[in-house]
């Protein structure tokens, strides 16, 4: 993941989101949804039990590492009172629905963030083309936001150049 900070983008390691986890994850996630289609209530009680797992992984490994090193701050809030997030998932990143993520295992007394749409009100774009497609119409049709204050930009990268081939993801 990079994010550009301040002008000068950094790499983000996810430890923890990683393509072998990123695959057992996906397995449970599509097990649990099969389960919870189902008419049985104990089916369904371990679906709901397999995706709140699955939904714990991914804010714990990927989004709530990402949402951290994000300074908000000089963001404009939405009408939600949050600012936006466009992810711009890849590979098998892009299977996973990054705006769900979050630990619902958490008391509702807890005061900190516990899951993504706790923090920020989330969109997806495809690819980066895509997003500065968009940008570019915005200008041209005149409907372009004040982006002097948006700075922040999140990309999973299926190889990582100048990383050499036992570091990258290989999707």
């Amino acid at each position: 993941l990079i994010i550009p900070k301040s002008d000068d983008p950094f790499h983000l390691p996810l430890p923890n989101f990683t393509m072998e986890m990123i695959t057992q994850q996906g397995a449970r996630f599509l097990l649990s949804l099969e389960r919870l289609s189902s008419n049985n209530a104990e089916v369904l009680s371990e679906g709901f039990a397999d995706y709140k797992a699955v939904m714990k992984w991914l804010w714990e490994s990927a989004a709530k590492p990402i949402l951290d090193k994000i300074d908000f701050s000089g963001y404009p809030l939405g009408p939600a009172n949050k600012p936006h997030v466009k992810w711009v998932a890849t590979g098998w990143a892009s299977f996973y629905p990054i705006h769900a993520a979050g630990d619902f295992t958490q008391s509702e007394s807890q005061t900190s963030p516990s899951c993504v749409h706790d923090w920020v009100v989330s969109s997806y774009t495809t690819s980066l083309k895509a997003l500065t497609f968009a940008r570019r119409n915005e200008t041209r049709f005149g409907t372009e936001l004040d982006l002097k204050n948006h700075r922040a930009l999140a990309v999973a990268m299926g190889t990582t150049p100048g990383l050499g081939k036992e570091q990258d993801l290989n999707v």
